[in-house]
């Protein structure tokens, strides 16, 4: 079975932390798992491996200082991948979308 894990690097390029609300792995077995907070300027890397069924899907949501959250949903999967921020207008996305397995980067634009 081919890989399918999915490794996302969320850069803060704010001036304020980032705090981590929940990770949820619907589908797959993280392999490293995201960081309680991160830092202006830093940049946190986790990695979800795929399930049994050969599929990585799962959501990380971050809390800002202003009270807003931010959640990153990703899947996987032989149909192809996805990887979407919400609220689209608080980061920049950038990953291989006809590759597995998926890699990203999510950079934060404001908090």
């Amino acid at each position: 079975m081919a890989d399918r894990s999915i490794t996302i690097s969320i850069r803060n390029s704010t001036s304020s932390a980032l705090t981590l609300v929940s990770y949820n792995p619907p589908q797959g077995d993280w392999d490293i798992i995201p960081r309680d907070k991160i830092p202006p300027g830093e940049t946190d890397t986790f990695k979800l491996g795929s399930s049994d069924s050969g599929v990585s899907e799962g959501d990380v949501t971050y809390g800002t200082t202003s009270g807003t959250q931010f959640k990153v949903s990703f899947k996987c999967a032989v149909g192809g991948n996805t990887l979407t921020a919400t609220p689209g207008a608080m980061a920049s996305v950038t990953y291989n979308a006809a590759g597995s397995p998926l890699n990203a980067t999510v950079i934060v634009l404001e908090a």
